[in-house]
């Protein structure tokens, strides 16, 4: 078959796989396998060199780049905090979870912004 079709077939097919864990659905049986490991603990995937192991397969695979003797690129920050993380994804899933209130009242005095307006006003009385 080829992508299109394999993408359409996805996309029109609905979440069948549930966790039995919480409330969370997927619409391929290795997502849900790959997301159950949160909930068990499982670290199935091992270092050759060093036998750490791994709940995932790319987790192992970074790792195993430090005995191979190459560096981990953390090409974006979050615009918050300035953390590092390898891939955009994992950052906005931080800027999303960490900072998860947009700061929407800014002050026009010092140009700080706040997450209420509760705050701003507090912030102006001083």
């Amino acid at each position: 078959r080829n992508h299109l079709a394999t993408h359409l077939d996805c996309e029109l097919t609905q979440k069948q796989y549930s966790c039995s864990h919480c409330k969370m659905k997927f619409k391929h049986r290795q997502n849900l396998l790959r997301h159950e490991v949160v909930h068990t603990g499982a670290k199935p995937f091992v270092c050759k060199q060093c036998n750490k192991t791994f709940p995932t397969a790319t987790n192992q695979k970074r790792h195993e780049r430090i005995h191979k003797g190459q560096k981990l690129t953390y090409a974006y920050a979050c615009t918050v905090c300035r953390k590092c993380f390898q891939n955009y994804s994992n950052m906005c899933r931080h800027r999303r979870l960490a900072h998860w209130r947009e700061k929407k009242f800014l002050c026009l005095v010092c140009y700080r912004d706040f997450h209420d307006k509760d705050s701003l006003l507090e912030h102006q009385d001083t």
